[in-house]
C-alpha cells in the first residue's frame, strides 16, 4: 500500500495544478490528497482532463490502478494510510504540508523515472505474491451447467434448467439423486 500511495501522490503532483498559495507556488509544490485520492479511485471518465494527458502519464496512472488495493478508493482510508506512511518515514518524496490533507512534494530529481521505478517495484511485488493454481489431482469432479431459458408460459415467467453430471462417488449418498444427468425446471 505505501508504494501505491507514494505513486498516487507523485502522479497527482505531475498531472494536477500546484495547490501551494500563489506567493509560494514558484518554489513550493503542494498536492491535495483529494487529487491523489481521485487518481486512486480510477474514475477517469469523470475527469475532463484525462483525454488531454500525455499517453505516458495515462499509462502510469493505469499501471498504478492495476495494483492499488481496493480499500484505497475510500477517501478516509486513503488519508489515514497516507498519514501512516508519513509517520513511518516511508515516503521520502513528500512531507506534511501546512494545509489539512495536503502534502509538500520534495525535490526528487527525475520525477518520471522515480514514478516508473515505484510502479515497477509495485508490479514486481504483485508478481511475487501471485501463486499459480496447482493442477487438480486425478479423480472425480462435479460440473454444473446452468442455463436460463425463456418459458413458453403466457405470463412470461422464467425457468431455470440445471444439468449436473458426476463421475464416481464424489457426492454423499443423500444427494446422489441430484447428480444424475437430467433437467430440473423451477417456476
Amino acid at each position: 500500500m505505501p508504494l501505491t500511495l507514494r505513486a498516487a501522490v507523485l502522479l497527482a503532483a505531475r498531472v494536477f495544478p500546484n495547490r501551494a498559495v500563489e506567493e509560494q507556488a514558484a518554489w513550493r509544490l503542494v498536492v491535495d490528497l483529494a487529487d491523489a485520492h481521485f487518481l486512486a479511485t480510477g474514475q477517469m471518465h469523470l475527469w475532463d482532463g484525462w483525454s488531454a494527458l500525455a499517453l505516458p502519464d495515462q499509462v502510469r496512472i493505469t499501471r498504478m490502478l492495476r495494483q492499488r488495493p481496493a480499500v484505497l478508493a475510500h477517501h478516509s482510508v486513503f488519508v489515514a494510510e497516507t498519514a501512516a506512511v508519513l509517520d513511518s518515514g516511508e515516503a521520502v518524496e513528500f512531507a506534511p504540508a501546512d494545509g489539512q490533507e495536503q502534502v509538500l512534494v520534495l525535490p526528487v530529481g527525475d520525477e518520471e523515472a522515480l514514478i516508473d521505478a515505484l510502479l515497477d517495484e509495485l508490479e514486481d511485488n504483485a508478481a511475487k505474491g501471485q501463486l499459480l493454481p496447482k493442477p487438480a489431482p486425478p479423480g472425480s469432479y462435479v460440473s454444473d451447467l446452468r442455463i436460463r431459458i425463456r418459458s413458453a408460459h403466457p405470463a412470461g415467467w422464467w425457468t431455470s434448467s440445471t444439468i449436473s453430471t458426476t463421475k464416481g462417488p464424489l457426492l454423499p449418498a443423500w444427494c446422489r439423486s441430484w447428480a444424475t444427468p437430467r433437467s430440473r425446471t423451477r417456476w
